[in-house]
This record gives structure tokens, sequence and C-alpha cells, in this order.
């Protein structure tokens, strides 16, 4: 449903986020392209995520080491070889969700960490429905009100004009370098906390839960005082254009 509202309404969400008609003539097919492949990566996240609810995390880690092995040779190809342009990152991303999508699928069908598609029934059962609407709603909630203040920040940026709004946008992805590592910690902890509440031992669930914490301190603390001593260097790695660096090195300083 989503995917489709970004195919049928790509220009409105852009211009509501206030980016230029060039911006939006550049960001409408390729937002198009990215929510007709977004059921891929739905089916991607839930797959990996009940590995790791079950205990293994091994297998998530092998399928994100194959996404960006597949990611980037893929936009080298669309963008350097092919010049498709901007678009180039969209083909991209849309290909390796419907690869790793699929093999998700394929692992959990001949069966994994005790899980196993084949076999079972595909009919709705109503009371595992209410169940997880009861969990996942407050957590959805909660996903959303993040999702629309990183839109409402996007918006402000667009309108300092397009080398502020680039420099949000790649300050944003070195950002996902310092939680992108806790949201896999925290992704531990939850397997491990719901493993030991089920075992009915509290105190190895409260362990669980610090030493996760502790781990994304020290790593969030380590990454923060990279991008304070060498902004200029990481926002080089993605953009060439010295206008999105010298807008962006105040704003990775201080995120």
């Amino acid at each position: 449903v989503v995917g489709g509202m970004f195919i049928a309404f790509a220009a409105p969400l852009l211009r509501l986020l206030g980016a230029s008609e060039d911006v939006v003539q550049v960001g409408v097919p390729i937002l198009a392209v990215i929510g007709a492949g977004s059921v891929f990566q739905t089916t991607w996240f839930i797959g990996v995520s009940a590995l790791r609810a079950a205990g293994d995390s091994r297998a998530p880690m092998w399928i994100a080491v194959l996404s960006a092995a597949l990611t980037v040779p893929l936009a080298y190809l669309f963008i350097e070889v092919l010049r498709v342009g901007p678009i180039g990152a969209a083909y991209a991303m849309v290909l390796t969700g419907a690869v790793v999508g699929t093999l998700v699928v394929a692992v959990l069908w001949t069966g994994r960490a005790d899980l196993r598609l084949a076999g079972g029934s595909w009919r709705f059962d109503w009371a595992t429905i209410r169940s997880i609407f009861a969990i996942s709603l407050p957590s959805a909630a909660e996903s959303a009100m993040f999702s629309f203040g990183i839109l409402a920040l996007s918006g402000f940026a667009f309108r300092l004009g397009t080398a502020s709004g680039a420099a949000h946008q790649i300050v944003n992805q070195v950002e996902s370098l310092s939680f992108l590592p806790c949201i896999a910690f925290a992704g531990a902890a939850s397997a491990l906390v719901g493993q030991s509440l089920g075992m009915g031992d509290r105190q190895r669930a409260t362990r669980s839960g610090w030493v996760a914490v502790r781990m994304s301190v020290l790593w969030a603390t380590a990454a923060g005082i990279v991008f304070m001593a060498v902004p200029q260097v990481l926002l080089g790695v993605f953009t060439k254009d010295d206008r999105v660096v010298q807008a962006g090195i105040g704003a990775l300083a201080i995120v």
C-alpha cells in the first residue's frame, strides 16, 4: 500500500518537503521505483527479524554482507557504466531487495533456527494477528513519529537550497555509521532478553540489556569523535562538490 502511494504521489510528497522542481524531476522516478520494490525489502526485514528472534544472528549477517556486495557493484554498473543517472541507485536497491528477499524466503522455506515456512498453514490466524498488532502498533507509531521528524528536518534542509539539502542527506548517511551497529546491538538484546524472560531468568535478561547499552554507548562515542575530527574527509567520500562538503561540515560535527 505504501509503495503504491510512493508511485502515485511521488511529486506531491517531494514538493511537500520543499524540494525544488529540479529535485522533483530527478526524485519522482527514483521514489516510484523504490516504492515498486518496497515489498521485497519488507519481506527481507521481517524474515531476518524472525531469524534473530529465534537466536540465529549469523544468517542475517551474511545476508547483509551479500546485500552490500550486490548493491555497490550494481549501483556502479547503472550509474558509472550504463550512465542511466541517479535512478541507477534505485535500480540497484530494488534488484538487491528482490534477490535478498527471495533468498530469505528460500532460507526460511528450507528451515533455519527451528523456523520453517514449508508445510505450515497459510490461513489467517486471528489470535496471532491480534497478538502481532498489540505488539507492533505501538512500535509502528514510534517509528512513524521518528520518520516524520526526519522528513520535517529534510524539508527544512531543502528550503535552504540544493547544496544544503544534498549535504543533509549525506550527513544522514554518514551518521548511520554511528547508530546502525547500535540497532544491531538492540536486535541482539531483544532476542536475548526475550529468551531470558521465556526461561524465567530475569537477571540474565537485565544483564543482556545493560551489556547491549554499554557496547552501543562505546561505539556511538567513538563514531562521534571521528565525526568531529575528520568531517570533511567523511563527506568527501560521498561527493566532490565543495559547496555540499562545506555545507555539511558543521552539521556532521554537531551530530
